[in-house]
């Protein structure tokens, strides 16, 4: 397309994005518009020559019409200043670099929100909407939501949509008032046959798969509803998107927008976990069909900013509960899944060592990716952010329970709950609540590992190492040999008897503490076991010396003990305690590695991971887990 200048500007024509606002600070003026903010430092009277030229530069100025303004040569360095500033931050149209000329004062009048709105987000806002006006669009679904859309569309400047109802009467009058084509749908939910030259479709579908109608199919499975969208996705060229609005009777979903099967699979898992949320919440139902009416009109807003190119990706709304409340939500769009990787552990990399080899499927034996590079681990800060996106309302597979009723002391307790694996509710316990969260999200990821078998555990980690170093340590940890039972509680820590004495006020008067080792490896096992009355208690815990594992070790028969105490049905993860693995230093990080490997290859063996499978919703997550096996080394 050829580029045209603006009929309307001349070589210095200046024009702010909308909604730009300032206000006097003690230091100059602060400006703020979409996406941006700033203080322009200067004197008190810095704010007099904003409230003069903000105006004149939301209506489209010049520079000599700001300095005329302002009745002084004087101020035309000033007037520079603002306005290279506000270029600086982007909330100044480039006049000069548009490709289409700013719309007639009578089709600004008719369309004010929608050029507002590209004005303030894009940098070619008038050549967009005339794209915008001439895009194609098919809305299908019962009138109650395919309506509010297309009345929404219409007042944006879209005039080429399509309305596909299984009932065209129930739309007929406001598609006649509006222009609008109307076509009726076959039992799949669709037109036999879609319009040509298609931009995007908005499709309404039921929560359990089937198309929208007014007597959902309630046995069809939830893999229909995906089917279904990667089939009409399939349809259409490629790259054009179709944004779902999936009915549930918990809630309702509009959005992301789908392209490929990838996607139209995690759209259909992203409405079963939201409604799961909406269940464990008891947030009650949403009242149809008001529901579906606002569902519809924001999937026709998601829609309209998809085609202007300025959606969030993965953006979508939750409509949900009895007072019909809405949520934004976004996630990573899905891409086509690669086959599952092995990962081995070996010997720490030299410092000069060549890059990690690439990972390749599970099935061949060439396929195992060596060398997992020594990625320090992260702060607990970081692994804090980390662990927020596995625990985010509607799209997190779990949930970070409050936990406001659980005991603190002498452990901080944290509880996390399963939104979507079926392993219910867990709870783990460290020093402190944010390592307490961090090692929640871990034993949940295992959780919701396959089932271990003879010679493979369940692992995860905050990076690949420290995942297949938490495996090696469980596998370890079955044939430790004890060599001290006596004696040991002379040598615990402060902490670790302050937890002996918390286990003698929950009742549990005596308790022994066991340590195990293995040849070889510096870490040691603890083994505490205790009883009280007909409830027995056993933790084991890995630790870089003997104390540290017992009190490990003490820990874990503790928050088991206050957990069964507290009763509502968390549990304490069974298994080795391995969460002296989270914050180690480097140092020690490799020495372990160093010795375990070291220990494998003397007996033959070798440990080896499979990642775990993507999560339906949210993609590979930043944290591992996934099987750990010892494998007969090769």
């Amino acid at each position: 397309m050829t580029a045209t200048t603006p009929t309307t500007a001349t070589a210095n024509s200046l024009k702010a994005r909308p909604y730009l606002h300032y206000a006097p600070v003690p230091d100059g003026v602060y400006f703020s518009g979409p996406g941006a903010q700033f203080v322009l430092k200067g004197p008190a009277l810095l704010y007099q020559v904003a409230d003069v030229c903000v105006p004149l530069l939301e209506a489209g100025t010049t520079e000599d019409a700001l300095v005329a303004a302002l009745r002084s040569e004087r101020s035309r360095p000033v007037v520079r200043k603002l306005v290279s500033d506000l270029r600086r931050h982007e909330l100044m149209l480039d006049l000069e670099a548009l490709t289409a000329p700013e719309p007639p004062e009578d089709v600004r009048a008719r369309f004010p929100e929608a050029l507002t709105h590209l004005e303030a987000a894009t940098n070619d806002p008038y050549a967009l909407f005339e794209r915008l006006r001439a895009a194609a669009v098919l809305l299908c679904g019962p009138a109650e939501t395919v309506l509010p859309a297309a009345r929404g569309l219409h007042r944006a400047g879209l005039t080429e949509l399509t309305l596909a109802t299984e009932d065209p009467g129930t739309v007929a009058t406001t598609a006649e008032r509006l222009g609008l084509r109307v076509v009726a749908t076959t039992a799949a939910g669709l037109p036999e046959e879609l319009p040509d030259g298609l931009d995007a479709v908005l499709y309404a579908l039921d929560s359990t798969g089937d198309r929208t109608s007014s007597d959902p199919a309630p046995d069809t499975g939830a893999d229909t509803g995906a089917d279904a969208l990667a089939g009409l996705a399939a349809r259409l060229p490629a790259g054009v998107p179709v944004v779902p609005v999936w009915w549930h009777e918990r809630v309702l979903l509009a959005g992301p927008a789908v392209r490929g099967a990838a996607q139209a699979a995690q759209s259909a898992a992203l409405v079963t976990r939201a409604a799961r949320w909406a269940a464990d919440e008891d947030l009650g139902s949403p009242p149809a069909p008001t529901a579906r009416a606002l569902a519809g009109a924001l999937a026709g807003q998601l829609l309209y900013e998809t085609l202007a190119g300025i959606a969030e990706p993965g953006r979508a709304h939750v409509v949900y509960g009895d007072d019909l409340a809405t949520e934004p939500i976004a996630v990573a769009p899905a891409r086509p899944g690669d086959a599952p990787v092995r990962r081995a552990l070996t010997a720490t990399p030299a410092a000069n060592a060549a890059p990690t080899a690439s990972a390749a499927p599970v099935p061949s034996a060439a396929a195992v990716a060596e060398n997992p590079a020594p990625d320090a681990a992260p702060t607990p800060e970081q692994a804090l952010e980390t662990v927020v996106a596995l625990t985010a309302r509607w799209t997190g597979p779990f949930t970070r329970a409050p936990g406001l009723d659980l005991p603190q002391l002498p452990l901080a307790l944290r509880e996390t709950a399963d939104r979507s694996a079926g392993f219910g509710s867990l709870v783990n316990w460290a020093g402190e609540q944010r390592t307490a969260t961090v090692a929640g999200a871990l034993a949940a990821l295992r959780a919701t590992a396959p089932d271990e078998s003879d010679k493979s555990v369940a692992a995860a980690g905050l990076t690949e190492e420290q995942w297949l170093l938490d495996g090696a340590l469980r596998l370890l940890a079955e044939d430790a040999r004890s060599y001290a039972s006596h004696g040991v509680e002379d040598e615990l820590s402060p902490e670790a008897l302050r937890f002996a004495r918390a286990l003698a006020d929950e009742g549990l008067k005596t308790h022994t503490v066991t340590l195990l080792r293995h040849p070889g490896l510096d870490w040691r096992l603890a083994r505490v076991t205790a009883e009280a009355g007909s409830e027995s208690y056993t933790g084991l815990s890995w630790g870089p010396d003997g104390p540290a594992a017992a009190q490990g070790a003490l820990g874990a028969v503790l928050a088991d003990a206050q957990t069964r105490a507290h009763g509502g049905g968390a549990r304490v993860p069974g298994g080795v305690h391995t969460d002296a693995l989270l914050f180690l230093d480097d140092a020690a990080r490799a020495a372990l590695r160093d010795q375990v490997v070291a220990l494998a290859d003397g007996r033959g063996l070798r440990y080896e991971g499979v990642v775990h499978a993507p999560d339906a919703v949210l993609g590979t997550a930043a944290l591992w887990s996934g099987e750990v096996t010892a494998e007969t080394a090769r």
